[in-house]
């Protein structure tokens, strides 16, 4: 098996470069990443990750928390409409991982209900990184506390070491309702959630922009607490045989 000693001299460069290569630093130019790359290709070098990961303390492991507030496994979720719009994040979140030489990982517990447990789990396993899905506030507290780099979607988390990123939901539903509009459709129902979900409140607020900017004065019979799922939209506005029917 080939050591890196000797991707280093068949890269013409110091075993430090090899190193830093392979862990993606800014400190190596492109010239001699490129040499280094392609004598690990001649060489069949696999370099030791696990050694990799206990010399830098962390891992080139991406966690991925998919919603696991109860004891299900998480990718059970994905079964609910609500969670369809994840399904696209995942995609570019594996691509963009595999482009910068990183692997994600889906605990497949909820490792108990405890969040410090979760958290615990997390530093075990030398994470680089936690990237969290709509969770809980406990959860959130117990990561931004926590000495793991963390961006949360769509929950609002600040430190240190994490950050977030939220959906436009006003100008999503104002987009999804000029749509409509256009179409000349006037009867706009809208489903907006639990009173509490923040996100149901924009996007009425958004729907209602877009109705107030076309001269049309919106039907609040119209507008429905529901879920977010498809059985629970149509039983919300009435049209449960509807959806039976359409299941037929």
């Amino acid at each position: 098996m080939a050591m890196s000693k000797e991707v280093a001299r068949l890269a013409g460069v110091s075993r430090t470069t090899v190193s830093r290569a392979l862990n993606g630093s800014a400190r190596v130019s492109d010239e001699a990443r490129t040499r280094v790359h392609a004598a690990i290709a001649a060489l069949g070098y696999e370099p030791d990750v696990v050694a990799q990961s206990l010399v830098r303390q962390r891992s080139r492991v991406i966690a991925v928390n998919l919603f696991p507030e109860d004891d299900e496994l998480p990718l059970s979720h994905f079964r609910q409409t609500e969670r369809y719009f994840y399904l696209g994040l995942m995609e570019n979140m594996e691509r963009e991982a595999i482009s910068l030489g990183y692997d994600l990982l889906l605990p497949s517990r909820p490792h108990g209900k405890l969040p410090e447990n979760y958290v615990r789990s997390l530093q075990i396993r030398r994470v680089a990184g936690c990237i969290v899905f709509h969770t809980a506030e406990s959860r959130i507290q117990a990561l931004i506390h926590s000495s793991i780099p963390t961006v949360f979607i769509d929950s609002v988390g600040q430190e240190r070491l994490a950050t977030y990123v939220k959906s436009d939901n006003i100008d999503g539903a104002r987009q999804a309702t000029e749509h409509l509009l256009a179409f000349g459709h006037k009867r706009i129902a809208l489903p907006i959630g639990p009173t509490t979900d923040l996100a149901g409140l924009e996007r009425l607020l958004g729907c209602q922009q877009a109705m107030a900017q076309a001269g049309i004065a919106p039907d609040a019979s119209l507008v429905r607490q529901s879920g977010w799922n498809i059985h629970e939209t149509y039983e919300a506005h009435g049209l449960r045989n509807e959806m039976i029917t359409r299941k037929q």
